[in-house]
């Protein structure tokens, strides 16, 4: 038995060309797709989840900018007069916080006054809450600065995470660049 004879011409070699470039392309470009798209999926995640955490840490530094200031508007209000650092480091709710102020009353006597820790009690030491103030007046400004970086961070991720949510609908296209801003 014979087997058919079989024509090639150009138009049929062209149409096999066609249909295997199109079956190959496609058993390549689906699953790089499929991992492009589950890439920018977890990379989403990734950023959203660091806005959470950065916007909590925001919050954070923005309440104890707020503590801050308040005590040394209550400082400033005090005058000049010195006063006992225990009525100065008066008791906030929490421990932590109250301990913090202690420390920065003492170290700023040891640093001025030049005071030795076995002289006296600390609790006793008058301040005056007017120099500390003006000793102390980075600190707001610090934590001013550090409020802003935090923000900066928090807009940054949210961003990151709109870029790679919208990249993960159109995995085709380009990924966005991971630019920091703050």
């Amino acid at each position: 038995m014979k087997f058919p004879r079989m024509r090639f011409s150009v138009k049929r070699l062209m149409l096999v060309i066609a249909m295997t470039s199109i079956v190959l392309g496609l058993t390549v470009e689906i699953p790089r797709v499929w991992r492009r798209q589950r890439f920018c999926k977890e990379r989403a995640e990734l950023f959203t989840n660091c806005a959470i955490s950065s916007r909590r840490h925001w919050q954070k530094a923005w309440a104890e900018l707020e503590r801050t200031e308040r005590f040394f508007r209550k400082l400033h209000d005090l005058g000049s007069e010195p006063v006992p650092i225990a009525s100065l480091a008066q008791p906030s709710g929490d421990p932590d916080v109250e301990r913090l102020w202690f420390k920065r009353l003492v170290g700023y006597v040891k640093q001025t006054e030049g005071v030795q820790e076995s002289e006296h009690s600390w609790g006793e030491h008058k301040v005056s809450p007017t120099a500390f103030v003006r000793w102390y007046s980075f600190l707001p400004e610090a934590q001013r600065d550090q409020v802003r970086k935090r923000e900066a961070w928090t807009e940054n991720y949210a961003r990151m995470a709109l870029a790679y949510r919208q990249a993960e609908a159109r995995p085709w296209e380009p990924l966005p660049l991971e630019t920091i801003k703050p």
